[in-house]
């Protein structure tokens, strides 16, 4: 018994996958146009600072004044500029 349901497994997995004698797989069309501008922006917002985003005075404040007096953070900021 254990042997003829262990064989059936199989034959029933197979069996969820047939859609049938008579599917017809829909016809699709793309669209003409998609809805998005394809021209170049001179300026873009990821070519801003992170801070600059908030516009927050501040927090460009504190940003520049750890920049000025954390001369560990000046060091990794020149690396990363640097390549």
């Amino acid at each position: 018994m254990r042997k003829l349901a262990f064989l059936s497994i199989p034959f029933l997995v197979l069996a969820g996958c047939t859609v049938g004698p008579k599917y017809k797989r829909p016809v699709m069309t793309p669209p003409e146009k998609y809805y998005m501008d394809f021209s170049p922006q001179a300026s873009s917002i990821a070519d801003l600072a992170w801070w600059e985003l908030f516009k927050d005075p501040v927090l460009q404040g504190l940003i520049q004044e750890a920049l000025k007096n954390n001369y560990d953070v000046r060091i990794a900021a020149a690396r990363v500029e640097e390549e």
